[in-house]
Order: C-alpha cells, then sequence, then structure tokens
C-alpha cells in the first residue's frame, strides 16, 4: 500500500521523547510515550507521532528526538546528531512500508555519515519512496531500513551502510564487492510476442 506523507508504523513502539521537541521552552527531561506513526517530507528527517501519559498526541517529532525501549527514570542515552541516525532526507512523500520480517530483531552495524559504526537490530520493516526524482534514477533509488540502536536510538539507514549479522549464515570475515546496480529491467521486447508460447492464448 502507498502512502502519502504519514503512516501507520507496522508495530507501535514504547519508548521516551527528549521534551525540548515538544515544548516551546527548550525544557530537558524526557516523557514516555507511544510512537506509532511516521511521516515524511521531501528532504527533511523522517517524524513521528506519539502518544504521551498524559493523552496529548504530538505530531512531527523528529527521528533524533526518541528513544525506543527507554525509562525517564534512567540515564538518558547519548543524543547523537541527526545524521548519525538517517544520512538521507526522505525522498519524496509517496511512501510504503515494506515487510521485513526476516530482518526483525536480527543483529546490524550501521556506519553513520561520519564513519562511526553503530550496533543495532531490525525492527522487521523499511520505508520505500515512489515516483520522485531520486527513485527514478536506479542509482539513486534507496529505502530506508528501521532499526534500533543498542541505545534506544531509532534508526533509518539505506542498505549499503548496514552489515546484518545472522549466525547460521554470515561469515563478517568475507569481503563485501557490490557495486550499485544502474540497470533497469524491462521483461517485454520488441518482436516477441509472449502469448505465442502459452498453453492457454489470449
Amino acid at each position: 500500500m502507498v502512502h502519502s506523507l504519514t503512516a501507520s508504523l507496522p508495530q507501535h513502539l514504547y519508548g521516551v521523547v527528549r521534551r525540548e521537541y515538544i515544548t516551546n521552552n527548550m525544557e530537558m527531561g524526557f516523557e514516555k510515550c507511544i510512537i506509532h506513526a511516521v511521516t515524511c517530507k521531501v528532504s527533511q528527517a523522517l517524524t513521528f507521532t506519539i502518544l504521551l501519559e498524559s493523552g496529548a498526541q504530538y505530531r512531527g517529532v523528529p527521528i533524533h528526538g526518541l528513544s525506543v525501549g527507554q525509562d525517564p527514570d534512567y540515564i538518558a542515552p547519548k543524543e547523537y546528531p541527526l545524521n548519525h541516525q538517517q544520512v538521507w532526507g526522505c525522498f519524496g512523500t509517496d511512501f510504503s512500508i515494506v515487510d521485513m520480517k526476516f530482518n526483525k530483531d536480527m543483529p546490524a552495524e550501521c556506519v553513520t555519515a561520519t564513519g562511526e559504526k553503530i550496533t543495532a537490530n531490525g525492527l522487521g520493516w523499511a520505508i520505500e519512496f515512489h515516483g520522485d526524482g531520486y527513485s527514478n534514477a536506479p542509482h539513486q533509488d534507496k529505502n530506508f531500513n528501521m532499526l534500533v540502536s543498542e541505545h534506544g536510538h531509532l534508526i533509518a539507514m539505506p542498505n549499503n551502510r548496514i552489515r546484518w549479522f545472522e549466525s547460521s549464515f554470515t561469515d563478517w570475515s568475507l569481503p563485501i564487492d557490490l557495486d550499485v546496480n544502474h540497470k533497469l529491467f524491462y521483461p517485454e521486447k520488441i518482436q516477441e510476442y509472449p502469448e505465442h508460447t502459452a498453453y492457454v492464448k489470449e
């Protein structure tokens, strides 16, 4: 299903929000919240809709203003710069949330914009953009795999910045010898008529 601008998350997430992102007086500290929807605006960071314990709902909290699974009574996790958690701005407002159950809770290592490596686990879903200038160019077609760092930070990273670890299959001693695929693939060709070879003719 293609969504425009905002969509519900596949599963809501319990966490905390930094108060400076939901108050006008830049008050520091945290509040418990439920994270339940995501919004994509061109060139901007992912933002999320949350429900607070007071019953108030707040929209537009940036990805770096939230932590997953953290209690405000605990020591706050270090706040990363925004580009540590999301390297690229959103590529459009039309997007799909892709089911990636295989990656749910799978350990991974992510490389930030500055080259720092972050340990994380997959959330089991990704954001795929549609019908814009970026995704129409094969080498610019990026999805955002959604993960949570070991400290609870939400992370949105394209494939080329993640190394997954599946203990019964992956071997990190092997080199990653890959190139970005710039090709488009079309099955229909001039002077080829697939209906001629079908069991039942159209």
